[in-house]
């Protein structure tokens, strides 16, 4: 086209795709709670966990699912900070507040979506020491018998025992 912009230039605004414009228009209409929904389906936030879980299976080896021995109320309370403080991060980088956050989960427990109804009952259940410890037990129960992890490689120091766990909030030097 003479004096009009080629599909490459009509395509690109600004330096910016247009594509990308509407990733993020379509992002700025979506809710915290939907933003949120979608982070946590990302393979960035999931590695976090399983990395977690992957560094503190050797804290369940030989365990019985109805144990439940004092250093994993300890590690729970680590995997709870983590959880937390990843939420806030995320909550913070999209200008969103944790307190306004947990308005609009509660909200959304009575009139929300099935989508956000189930997200709601995940999120209460990453949040339930009995669910973590079972999954620890299990996940730690499956990696000694096979040797390998559901969640990829372990490192070999990831299940070197050491003395005993150490709650990172109160390590020395900290």
């Amino acid at each position: 086209m003479a004096g009009g912009k080629t599909t490459d230039e009509a395509e690109s605004a600004g330096g910016k795709h247009i594509d990308q414009e509407d990733e993020a228009s379509e992002e700025g209409e979506k809710s915290l709670m939907e933003q949120t929904m979608d982070y946590c389906r990302t393979r960035d936030f999931l590695k976090i966990f399983e990395d977690y879980i992957i560094n503190h299976i050797k804290y369940f080896k030989d365990a019985e699912e109805e144990e439940h021995r004092l250093e994993w109320t300890k590690i729970f309370e680590d995997y709870l900070k983590l959880f937390e403080d990843v939420l806030a991060s995320f909550i913070d980088k999209k200008g969103g507040n944790y307190a306004a956050f947990y308005r609009e989960c509660r909200e959304k427990q009575g009139e929300g979506t099935p989508e956000e109804k189930h997200f709601l009952k995940l999120l209460l259940a990453s949040a339930d020491y009995q669910d973590f410890s079972r999954i620890m037990v299990r996940e730690a129960r499956y990696y000694y018998s096979t040797g390998i992890s559901h969640f990829g490689y372990v490192p070999p120091e990831a299940v070197e025992m050491d003395d005993k766990y150490q709650d990172p909030r109160f390590a020395k030097g900290k």
